[in-house]
């Protein structure tokens, strides 16, 4: 099992792949299809979302976590 890290933060996009933590860098324009690319992994357990991009994103975000328990969808501030 793996973890992953949607984060809008370049500084947090380096510090979690030096953690060995996959990451992707999302925007208004590709968090849908990371988040997508993301939940249908199914060798990922724990989704890591920064508060910035579930700020731009929660009624997606909630409306997932409302209807699915795998992955784990983690917020966090950064």
């Amino acid at each position: 099992m793996k973890a992953k890290i949607l984060t809008d933060s370049n500084n947090l996009l380096t510090m979690f792949r030096l953690g060995a933590i996959e990451a992707s860098l999302v925007d208004e324009n590709n968090f849908e299809e990371e988040f997508r690319n993301s939940y249908k992994d199914e060798n990922l357990a724990i989704l890591i979302i920064t508060r910035a991009v579930y700020n731009k994103n929660n009624n997606r975000i909630d409306n997932y976590r409302r209807d699915y328990t795998m992955p784990l969808i983690v917020i966090i501030d950064g």
